[in-house]
Formats: structure tokens, C-alpha cells, sequence
């Protein structure tokens, strides 16, 4: 069964594992970052991929070996080149990954943006199988999305289409790093989700996402209104897009996806004042199946279809 090396770098941190061709995920091993940079994350990826290859999921026989490599990056790509372009947080860009890998270990390099990996692995391994058209909605450190129309992943002209984060939802908000104002990116992200709180609470200790959702849970009326008007701005981005594309479904994963209970209501609500529901009333809104790997389990999936397509599996 063919192994594939899968690689996903976060705005925070960087997954490395293996999957097989079920989309299992054989294992994966987890480095945080604290400032990321070009140098520590080049160097970040060759010593987990290598501590990955070191363990014992690669056996000695030669048909167990590793065929392949699939890379997840947030931000901007160039799936041909196999290029990270941009990326808005660490202002990391032009950074040839395909070459980093290939010159390392003499494999196929395949790479995508976390969104659009996420749709492959969705599609593939996840609920969207046999659903011609939907989108994935990633809500991490940044908010993304990937496209699957017409039975195949719509990247736009420069390969960058999907960027639901740079939907406005605030008029005359907070400044994004992209530049613009009020974009989703800024008000729904992980980072906003902690600037709102510290906003709303006055409690300026440091504190992240996942804390603040276990304060809703625990009752925090002020942490209870920060996921509740969560729901309202991811409503409002995926309102334009689905009204836009009309699909029939939605996923939603990243890590602020494990509290989409606590949005769900106020998400669903939005939907229903937002949305064009004479073209869309039969819109499903799922969680992703793939759970916290689902980009590392997208980089997988990537490199499969790439290698399919080349001829190479």
C-alpha cells in the first residue's frame, strides 16, 4: 500500500506524519513556533520529515516505503512550482519548498495552501465523497477556504481563489494584514477571537482560543458573546460565497472548529437572514471529519491525486 510523507504548516506550528492510501494517519509528530520565519521553518521541515522517515512506519521492505510527499502551507501557493508565495502573518514568501524536498530525498513533492488541501482530503477521504460541489472553510490562526466545483478544485487564474478570509464583514474595521479593512480573517480567525475577548472582558493576560471557549462552557457571559458573534461573521462570509457559487454544502474544520458548537446556532441563524434561500435552501453545514489533521491528511491527499494525474501511481 502506497505510503505518503505528509507535511502541514501552520501559522503556529508545523504537523509531520504519514497516511496511507485510506487516508489513515499513520503517525504524526507536532513542533510549536513562536516567531515563524523562512529559516526556522525550512529547518523545522527537514527535521521532522526526517524524524518521521526514522520511525517505524517505514518498514524494511521496499514495497512499505514512502512514494510520495504532500505539503500543506497557509497563505498563498503556486501548485505548479511548488512554491509557498506568501503568507500574510509571517511574511514568508518565495520559499521553494518543492526544491527544499526534492533535493533531500529524490520523491515527488506535491504542495497546495491548507484550504485547498483540506478540500482534496475532504473529498477523498472525508464527507464530501460523491458531492460534485462544495466548499471547506478553514478557521484557524487565519480563515481559508478551498473550492470543489463542477467535480474538480477551482484554484482561479492565479491559483489563489478561495480566500474567504478577505470577505468584509465590518465596514470600516479592524486593518488586516493584507491590508484591507474588516475582512473575516480579522474578526474570526484565532487571533480575533483573543483581541475581541481582551476587548470585551478588559482581561489583557494572556490567553488563547481554545482557553476562551472553555470559558464559554464553563459560562463566561463574555466569552459566550465572542463565540456567538463568531457564528455571526463566519454567517456572513459564507452567506456571500454560498450565495455566489450555490452549493449544496459547507465544511467547516481547523481548530476553532472544535468549538463550532458553540457558534452553530448563531452561524445557522445568520445563514437564514443573509442567505438567497430560494437557491439554496437544501445548504448542508458539516464538520469536517477529518478532525485537528485534516490539512496534514489534505497534504496526503494532494500528493495522491498529483500522482495519479502524473502517472506515477
Amino acid at each position: 500500500m502506497k505510503k505518503i510523507l505528509c507535511i502541514d504548516i501552520g501559522g503556529s506550528k508545523i504537523l509531520a506524519g504519514a497516511i496511507d492510501e485510506t487516508g489513515s494517519v499513520l503517525m504524526s509528530r507536532k513542533r510549536i513556533f513562536r516567531c515563524p520565519t523562512k529559516e526556522n521553518v525550512e529547518a523545522a521541515i527537514l527535521s521532522e520529515s526526517e524524524a518521521v522517515l526514522k520511525s517505524e512506519v517505514w518498514k524494511e521492505d521496499e514495497s512499505d516505503q514512502i512514494s510520495g510527499i504532500g505539503v500543506s502551507i497557509p497563505g498563498l501557493a503556486d501548485p505548479e512550482k511548488g512554491m509557498w508565495v506568501y503568507a500574510p502573518y509571517s511574511h514568508i514568501e518565495n520559499f521553494d519548498v518543492r526544491t527544499l524536498l526534492t533535493e533531500k530525498y529524490h520523491l515527488p513533492v506535491y504542495l497546495n495552501n491548507d484550504g485547498n488541501n483540506c478540500t482534496l482530503g475532504e473529498k477523498r477521504f472525508g464527507v464530501a465523497k460523491g458531492v460534485t460541489d462544495f466548499i471547506w472553510v478553514t478557521v484557524s490562526n487565519g480563515i481559508g477556504s478551498g473550492l470543489f466545483l463542477g467535480n474538480q478544485l477551482f484554484e482561479g487564474y492565479s491559483k489563489s481563489s478561495g480566500e474567504l478570509g478577505h470577505i468584509k464583514v465590518v465596514d470600516f474595521g479592524t486593518l488586516c494584514p493584507c491590508g484591507a479593512r474588516g475582512c473575516l480573517e480579522t474578526y474570526g480567525a484565532a487571533p480575533g477571537i483573543v483581541r475581541r475577548y481582551k476587548e470585551l472582558s478588559g482581561n489583557q493576560n494572556p490567553i488563547t482560543a481554545k482557553e476562551i471557549s472553555q470559558l464559554a462552557r464553563s459560562g463566561d457571559n463574555d466569552a459566550i458573546r465572542i463565540f456567538m458573534d463568531e457564528g455571526f461573521y463566519l454567517g456572513k462570509g459564507i452567506a456571500a460565497a454560498v450565495n455566489m457559487l450555490n452549493v449544496p454544502l459547507v465544511v467547516i474544520g481547523g481548530g476553532v472548529a472544535g468549538s463550532f458548537d458553540l457558534f452553530e446556532p448563531t452561524l445557522k441563524a445568520t445563514l437564514n437572514d443573509f442567505l438567497f434561500m430560494n437557491a439554496n435552501r437544501n445548504l448542508r453545514i458539516e464538520k469536517t471529519a477529518l478532525g485537528y489533521e485534516a490539512s496534514l491528511i489534505g497534504a496526503g491527499a494532494c500528493a495522491l491525486y498529483g500522482m495519479e494525474r502524473d502517472g506515477l501511481i
